[in-house]
């Protein structure tokens, strides 16, 4: 009877839209993801520009947020490493990276997770974001 529940708690949870946080350092950053995810009823998603994130932090918007999906990572985002670490620490940091984007090791020891843009469709964004908050610890994110 038990496993029937947990079974069923899944499947109600599998089903309810994933709430995604998206942030890039410009607004063209986020087209590839709103592109694939728009009209897919499993995703709410707010862009924000990255440069935002502390005031979104400051007022605990992002506490709302099931994950956080940071993509367009360029020279600019290792400006805001501290702030993005807040989030990592609250929330599961997914990266959506281009081919030639390359992770700093800071943010890299936090993301739950990392993927290709150019791989970025609605379903496999779904499971990598149900597996990331599935398995996601506060306890074991790192703070240095």
């Amino acid at each position: 009877m038990e496993k029937l529940f947990l079974k069923q708690q899944y499947l109600e949870y599998s089903a309810m839209p994933q709430n995604i946080l998206v942030l890039a350092s410009q607004e063209t950053g986020w087209d590839i993801v709103e592109s694939n995810v728009e009209g897919h009823e499993c995703f709410f998603c707010s862009y924000y520009l990255i440069g935002q994130l502390p005031e979104l932090i400051g007022q605990q918007i992002v506490d709302d947020y099931d994950a956080c999906l940071l993509v367009d990572f360029n020279d600019s985002m290792p400006l805001y490493n501290d702030v993005i670490q807040v989030v990592s620490q609250k929330i599961p940091l997914l990266v959506g990276v281009g081919p030639r984007d390359e992770l700093s090791s800071k943010i890299a020891h936090l993301m739950a997770d990392s993927f290709m843009l150019s791989e970025c469709t609605a379903e496999f964004l779904r499971q990598r974001v149900g597996y990331v908050v599935s398995s996601y610890s506060r306890v074991g994110v790192s703070c240095g």
